[in-house]
């Protein structure tokens, strides 16, 4: 709650241990380092009040770490309502590193998810480098990443808040 500013509220939660393979979990993240998610209409909250996401992934698998803010409309209107609003220019244009912020994406993104993704808002593949560095949270494929490609058997952290 301090960082930054403070006053964020945790959107995404959800530390993996390699190997390992929960499902998604569609509540109120309450720790963390817990495994769930939740969109912000189901919150009860307006879209007008959201004005700022907050990304940040880790892996063993590398140092790099991804930690930026955006202010993206189309980003947070995933945010509400878990459909996809964004282009490629939504998550390389405007966003503002975070101390600590070591990673490639989300500069390098070149791809996104397709408008018929299975699991909305922020998980599977939302925005990514082919190929060479992801932001991923695919439990149904197997694949975890964190600014990396086929991360399977490695430990990640992803979390997402936003803040009004």
């Amino acid at each position: 709650m301090e960082t930054e500013g403070g006053g964020w509220m945790l959107l995404y939660a959800y530390k993996h241990r390699g190997g390992d393979n929960f499902p998604l979990v569609r509540d109120l993240p309450t720790d963390p380092n817990g495994y769930s998610h939740q969109l912000l209409n189901a919150y009860g909250i307006s879209l007008g009040w959201a004005q700022e996401l907050r990304f940040f992934c880790s892996t063993s698998h590398h140092s790099r770490v991804v930690h930026f803010i955006t202010r993206n409309r189309n980003i947070i209107q995933t945010a509400y309502d878990g459909k996809k609003h964004f282009g490629v220019s939504d998550w390389t244009d405007g966003f503002n590193v975070v101390s600590g912020h070591s990673g490639n994406l989300p500069a390098a993104t070149n791809g996104l998810w397709s408008t018929k993704q299975a699991t909305p808002g922020f998980t599977d593949f939302p925005f990514y480098k082919g190929g060479a560095n992801h932001w991923g949270i695919a439990p149904s494929a197997s694949r975890f990443e964190c600014d990396d490609y086929t991360n399977n058997n490695r430990n990640t952290l992803h979390r997402v808040w936003v803040r009004e």
